[in-house]
């Protein structure tokens, strides 16, 4: 999560046409990986686990247990929680009458790569009446991904996870930097295209920072203060980031998800991966395999 934005890093650079660049390319882009309604018929949990999209879990008829950052609390029946994209966490879900869990994972971001839900503050629970409606919005949303893609249900599916997010978006509060750090965005937004759309070329820090007429050394501290993380490690997060996701949608192996994603090997590529998600890509491929998708 990007830290608090000084405004004084880009102090005197900031124009109004650097801040409309960001509105001209402004798009919500949400994408639902996967869902499902599940009954629980014992105890289950999860590993410890980090996921580059969110967790979305609402209860019925159980408890569970969620332990993520400083964080240990119950969820009860009838509430919902929020696990952000890239946050260590585990889950257990505990005894229960007939108990089932409607969850889904997904993504909302601007300029196809910044975490949208990151200039909120999401609370450690939803709670009724809300965590109803987002109960209901994710099971009609899993109901869309299970039937045969049609334009009519293409465009139901996109309605409620709208819908859904922003529902999910009236339960939490706009942190104070958003539009602060959303203006920075616009500055930079050139260079975020750039790196988005050549993921096969090896990161040119110079040819990033020409991009927005920066010094290199004033386009990283731009860069760093904005999203939290220097650029060439952004670049590298959003690839590993990217084949993650691949391995949701598709079962394909490591070799070629680092032939894809243009690392320099298997090796390399599955060291990179279980660094930042605390599991090799062959051991997660496994688990997909045998269900534990949630």
């Amino acid at each position: 999560m990007p830290p608090p934005f000084r405004e004084d890093v880009v102090e005197g650079e900031m124009t109004t046409s650097a801040i409309g660049n960001v509105f001209d390319h402004a798009r919500l882009h949400i994408t639902v990986l996967e869902g499902g309604v599940t009954p629980l018929r014992e105890i289950h949990r999860t590993d410890w686990r980090l996921l580059p999209f969110y967790v979305l879990v609402c209860h019925r008829n159980v408890r569970s247990r969620v332990r993520q950052r400083e964080l240990d609390y119950i969820a009860d029946d009838g509430e919902a929680y929020l696990i952000a994209r890239n946050v260590r966490h585990k889950l257990t879900w505990l005894e229960g009458n007939e108990p089932v869990s409607i969850w889904c994972h997904f993504n909302v971001t601007l300029l196809n790569s910044i975490d949208w839900l990151s200039f909120f503050e999401i609370p450690p629970l939803f709670r009724p009446p809300l965590s109803t409606q987002l109960a209901d919005l994710c099971g009609e949303l899993v109901e869309t991904l299970s039937l045969p893609l049609t334009p009519l249900r293409l465009l139901r599916r996109e309605t409620v996870a709208l819908e859904l997010v922003s529902r999910i978006v009236s339960g939490c509060t706009e942190k104070h930097t958003a539009a602060a750090t959303l203006a920075a965005l616009g500055t930079l937004t050139p260079a975020l295209e750039y790196m988005r759309r050549h993921p096969a070329e090896k990161f040119d820090l110079a040819e990033a920072a020409g991009r927005v007429n920066l010094s290199k050394s004033r386009f990283s501290a731009v860069f760093k203060q904005a999203l939290g993380m220097p650029p060439g490690a952004y670049w590298r997060n959003l690839r590993l980031s990217s084949a993650c996701e691949e391995l949701y949608r598709k079962d394909v192996s490591p070799k070629e998800l680092a032939e894809q994603f243009h690392f320099y090997d298997e090796f390399h590529f599955s060291r990179m991966f279980q660094r930042k998600f605390g599991i090799t890509p062959a051991a997660l491929r496994r688990k997909l395999r045998n269900g534990d998708r949630w």
